[in-house]
């Protein structure tokens, strides 16, 4: 199943991450891609041409509202447990975060080390 199922996500996106814990929970093998946010691929684009957005879950012949109902379901009831809720991350919190982190890396000097963002975004997140 795993050839039929492909998640179209980032690293950094909780949204993503919620799939990613949704498909894992209810044993659903799949592969994932990672997506370039500036560089999005002609997949994306046509698999999401109006929003063109992460994630996107893309299944041969598959729609995960029409054919998975109980699934959608459990995973808003996941994100209603104060359990799952409070292990991620607000999403606009951590959005406004990369933008305001981002435009102080654009108007330093010196480009930031992948190593450095990442913890720094990991040291910000865990103060959520």
């Amino acid at each position: 199943m795993a050839e039929e199922v492909l998640l179209l996500g980032n690293w950094a996106s909780p949204f993503a991450n919620r799939v990613c814990i949704a498909l894992r929970e209810k044993g659903l093998e799949y592969e994932s891609r990672e997506e370039d946010l500036d560089n999005k691929s002609a997949l994306l684009l046509k698999m999401n041409p109006i929003h063109k957005q992460i994630p996107e879950t893309i299944a041969a012949n598959f729609n995960i509202g029409e054919e998975c109902p109980k699934l959608v379901e459990w995973a808003k009831r996941c994100m209603q447990r104060e359990s799952v809720s409070m292990s991620l991350a607000d999403q606009h919190k951590v959005y406004e975060y990369i933008l305001e982190f981002m435009g102080e890396i654009q108007n330093q000097p010196h480009r930031c080390r992948k190593d450095q963002f990442c913890n720094h975004l990991l040291i910000c997140l865990k103060s959520f």
